[in-house]
């Protein structure tokens, strides 16, 4: 494990607020658990053991969502909402993230 609970967090909201600047307004991170064989479900490493971060985070109708961190290099896997629509992210230039169209 290269990150602590305190890291993922405050990198989860920095990530969050870029796909929704307005987001933490309403949504609420509330925990991040280390997984170790976590397999992503969507990008390159899709059902590869990754070892990975997942993220709960209540969103403003007070269902959960989830994204998905990896360890090793501290990047957003996937979003996935409470309605099951998972969503890969990028990392633009400026080093923010976006969703991916794809």
């Amino acid at each position: 494990m290269k990150r602590t609970e305190e890291q993922v967090i405050a990198l989860a909201k920095k990530i969050i607020t870029d796909l929704d600047p307005k987001a933490l307004d309403f949504d609420k991170v509330e925990q991040a658990k280390f997984i170790p064989d976590y397999k992503p479900l969507r990008g390159q490493d899709k059902d590869k053991i990754t070892p990975s971060w997942l993220v709960t985070i209540r969103n403003a109708f007070g269902q959960v969502d989830f994204l998905a961190i990896a360890d090793e290099s501290g990047e957003p896997l996937h979003y996935q909402n409470s309605n099951t629509a998972v969503f890969e992210i990028e990392k633009r230039e400026d080093g923010t993230y976006k969703k991916s169209a794809a």
